[in-house]
């Protein structure tokens, strides 16, 4: 039989974990523990630590992590704990633009947050009263002769919020 601390956990990125594997058996079993999708053994004892995570780069930021028993007696037993790695919201695209534009012509911004929980997305303008909907990334409009000036997008959770400046001029 084995057991995990923590079957599921939420860490934030750059923080410990420790996940704890309880095996028994007779004779005692030798425990190790491999990252699912990889064989390497990270760890060969009850304890797995590790001191920085980090996000794994997958579309969900899950990470699994398999404890394996095994005696030689019979099929090993393995228990799976579901890391779920949580960091501050970011801009993809963090560059800062400027356009120059006549009346007339269509502007296209493009601001694609990312983060774990999935940041909220907010537009504005200290130089223009805009009316945006909230969590689009991807805004077109028609300049006007009063369009000049400067447009925020503001990408932010709980763990922190980034700023992408768009400057539109004439």
């Amino acid at each position: 039989m084995v057991e995990i601390s923590n079957e599921t956990a939420i860490v934030i990125e750059g923080e410990g974990l420790t996940l704890r594997c309880n095996a028994s058996g007779k004779p005692e079993p030798a425990i190790t523990w491999t990252r699912v999708g990889s064989s390497k053994i990270v760890s060969n004892n009850s304890l797995l630590t590790i001191a920085n995570v980090s996000r794994p780069g997958t579309p969900d930021n899950m990470i699994q992590y398999q404890c394996t028993a095994s005696n030689g007696v019979g099929t090993p037993a393995t228990a799976t704990s579901i890391i779920d790695v949580h960091y501050a919201a970011s801009v993809s695209n963090p560059e800062n633009e400027s356009f120059n534009v006549e009346p007339g012509t269509t502007v296209n911004f493009l601001c694609l947050g990312m983060g774990n929980p999935a940041p909220a997305v907010n537009w504005t303008s200290p130089d223009n009263d805009i009316h945006w909907m909230s969590n689009v990334t991807n805004v077109t409009f028609t300049a006007k002769s009063d369009s000049s000036g400067l447009y925020l997008c503001t990408v932010k959770n709980v763990l922190g919020q980034a700023i992408k400046r768009f400057k539109l001029g004439k």
